[in-house]
């Protein structure tokens, strides 16, 4: 530019033009001390690359290490304990966290150096395998949330309702996961919502007014379970306690009992009640002249009152 103003004789800043010719020459400067300090670091960056080749194997070889201990001492093995299973979720994940940052570094480092891009196969599939377990262990999670805000609803303020519709949700929501239907946790989950949602009827059922406290009595003698039945301190968490499921014809032959016993109780109620409100005739029996006491008059409505009631 200042070459075209000096050529068609436009005046110019003596001091900025003095200092746009000195460009050229700053720029030659600037390369020729990029090449010494580039020629300088060679050294360095040899260095450096072989330290990034190094953390590249020790990461490929702790990646190995962390699918061997997630696929034998994982979340996701046939007998895990779900509620464990849930801590060792969390653990896993933060270790996944930390080993994505670790690789992204690993990355950066690689592109500096012109190295070759590692792939990391291991790394995909504990991050794949984690992936599937956290949307089963998530419907899980949610599920014991919601049995334990149940457990503090009072027995005297069931809602069976409530418990089955969201129940039956979970049941729906891990359906949804069939794909996953073949990783052991889900069988897992799946019983264990099977389990709970088995045990709604039985809780319906001893909800029945002719339970009495003899039966309850048996009942926690059966499962091992007492507590008071104080309807202001007896709530759902006592029967949860109790793993119902796992008593079902017990508790099936418990409640039949004790809806005969009340009709029983119900029926010599009446019979009390019928009874103790009849009026005998009574005349005196004398046979000659022998008193032989007093006689009924007449037994005709009595064997009629006895024939309605089935006696």
């Amino acid at each position: 530019r200042f070459r075209t103003r000096d050529l068609y004789n436009v005046p110019n800043d003596p001091e900025v033009a003095k200092e746009a010719r000195g460009i050229r020459q700053q720029w030659s400067d600037l390369v020729a001390e990029t090449e010494r300090v580039d020629d300088s670091l060679e050294e360095v960056k040899a260095k450096f690359t072989e330290i990034t080749q190094k953390q590249v194997l020790e990461f490929s070889a702790s990646n190995k290490s962390l699918l061997e201990e997630l696929q034998t001492q994982g979340p996701g093995l046939p007998d895990v304990d779900l509620d464990r299973g849930v801590e060792l979720m969390k653990k896993f994940q933060e270790a996944m966290v930390e080993k994505m940052q670790m690789r992204e570094e690993l990355v950066l480092a690689e592109k500096l150096f012109d190295l070759p891009l590692t792939s990391y196969p291991e790394l995909l599939e504990v991050e794949r395998e984690l992936r599937n377990m956290a949307q089963i262990y998530a419907v899980y999670s949610d599920h014991v949330a919601a049995v334990g805000q149940f457990s503090n609803m009072l027995w005297a303020e069931l809602d069976i309702k409530k418990l089955v519709t969201s129940t039956e949700e979970f049941v729906v929501r891990l359906r949804r996961l069939k794909a996953l239907k073949d990783l052991p946790v889900y069988g897992l989950v799946d019983a264990k919502i099977k389990a709970f949602q088995e045990s709604l009827p039985l809780i319906e059922n001893l909800k029945n007014d002719a339970l009495r406290k003899r039966h309850w009595e048996q009942l926690m003698d059966v499962t091992g379970q007492r507590f008071d039945m104080d309807p202001k301190t007896f709530t759902l968490s006592n029967l949860f306690a109790m793993q119902l499921h796992n008593y079902a014809d017990m508790i099936s032959e418990t409640t039949n009992a004790a809806i005969k016993e009340l009709t029983i109780e119900s029926e010599l109620r009446k019979l009390t009640d019928v009874w103790k409100e009849q009026r005998f005739d009574l005349y005196k029996y004398t046979k000659g002249s022998e008193d032989r006491g007093y006689v009924l008059k007449s037994t005709e409505e009595v064997t009629l009152l006895l024939e309605d009631m089935g006696l």
